[in-house]
């Protein structure tokens, strides 16, 4: 049994050889000046194996700091303050896996250190090269097993946004607004905002391509709605498999020569009219018409359906309605455009048989056309009169059918 020496008091003694005890009981008071534990394989013990934490405590001026062993843990733990297990840095566990709770700084700003990662196989490891200021890989860095992983999230300095690996839905997650940039600049950005999905560019092209050629590319889903937002550029053939190009409901001009600006079908209804005439028209008067960008085909019949009145013997007739108005041709009258009119005989004839019109022209700058016939004595063309009309309440009369092809103002 090893002996047991209680010191109350002692004086200093000076011994050239020094002193051996076998046992020291310290009950009470502290211990000045230096101590150093000697020999061969020193040992020093805090604790008899009993199921209770051990602290040494460092008592500083401004603020403490521990080292003991967490009992009920199984801890070794490195901490701030008096009072253990409390505001742990550093723990270490029974299975030697150590926990870092604040941040490990590796060397000074300006002055770091190389950290290097080892794994189980020889020159396979992760190194943080200084002097380079990146990470150069020397083998893999596995979280967790096959079938068996772990979660690894990344916070950023904003609140609530971080980059998640959810290992149970084997995806890699962002929160809202938090982009992916790529590129040294980081000009390619990749973000949900809550609402939309972007893929943003700053700098050059933003291209969606294949590495090989004749590799289809799909844009949008098969009922979904794609929307170009500026020019739409084809280099090749464009096919429209679903048959139909939409332009939209107003023309949007435009003077160069070799686009498409507009394409527009629709019905509008032609009408007799004479300055001063109140005209009746009759129930076969209807028109269709076609718009390909200043391009206007109209195709009609019109009718009267009842008596004439007020009408001036001289003045011309003309059909109104026209759905667009006749381009200002600055050539002159002579480059009006014409179309055909074929009037309906019978009991529907106009009032003289050799007065029937068969030319309609387009008036410039104007929304009606123009009738008029060649005369018959005097080969030359003549305006349809008002009186030209058959004064009558059958319904219909006056009936002809027209087409006319004519550039629309812009």
């Amino acid at each position: 049994m090893a002996s047991e020496i209680k010191v109350d008091t002692i004086s200093e003694k000076t011994s050239a050889g020094g002193v051996t005890i076998d046992g020291l009981l310290i009950k009470d008071g502290g211990i000045s000046g230096d101590v150093s534990l000697i020999g061969t394989t020193p040992t020093f013990t805090i604790g008899d194996a009993g199921a209770e934490d051990a602290t040494l405590l460092f008592d500083g001026n401004a603020q403490d700091f521990h080292i003991g062993l967490d009992d009920t843990a199984d801890d070794l733990v490195i901490g701030v303050g008096s009072t253990l297990g409390t505001t742990t840095a550093i723990a270490i566990d029974e299975n030697a896996n150590t926990t870092f709770s604040g941040t490990v700084t590796v060397g000074v700003d300006d002055t770091g250190k190389d950290v290097k990662f080892f794994g189980a196989t020889a020159s396979r490891y992760w190194l943080w090269d200084e002097s380079a200021d990146g990470v150069v890989q020397r083998g893999t860095l596995t979280v967790g097993v096959d079938d068996t992983g772990h979660d690894v999230k990344l916070f950023g300095a904003t609140a609530g946004s971080f980059l998640l690996w959810d290992e149970s839905a084997d995806s890699l997650l962002l929160t809202d607004s938090t982009p992916i940039k790529i590129g040294d600049a980081q000009d390619l950005t990749l973000y949900h905002d809550g609402t939309n999905s972007y893929i943003t560019n700053a700098v050059g092209a933003l291209k969606v391509a294949t590495e090989t050629s004749g590799i289809a590319v799909t844009i949008g889903h098969t009922t979904s709605e794609t929307t170009v937002a500026d020019n739409l550029t084809v280099t090749g053939t464009a096919t429209i498999t679903g048959g139909q190009i939409v332009f939209p409901a107003t023309q949007v001009s435009t003077t160069n020569a070799n686009t498409l600006d507009d394409y527009e079908e629709g019905t509008w209804t032609p009408v007799y009219a004479s300055t001063g005439a109140t005209i009746t028209n009759g129930s076969t008067t209807g028109g269709a018409y076609r718009k390909i960008g200043s391009l206007v085909t109209v195709q009609g019949s019109t009718s009267t359906g009842g008596a004439m009145s007020g009408g001036t013997a001289g003045n011309p007739v003309r059909i109104e309605g026209l759905p667009f108005t006749v381009d200002d041709d600055t050539s002159g009258e002579n480059m009006r455009p014409t179309g055909c009119f074929d009037t309906w005989n019978s009991s529907y004839q106009w009032a003289e048989d050799g007065d029937q019109p068969s030319v309609v022209s387009a008036v410039n700058n104007q929304t009606y056309l123009y009738l008029s016939y060649r005369d018959a004595v005097d080969k030359y063309r003549i305006d349809t009169r008002f009186d030209d009309l058959q004064d009558s309440s059958s319904n219909p009369r006056n009936l002809a059918y027209f087409s006319i092809t004519y550039i629309a103002a812009t």
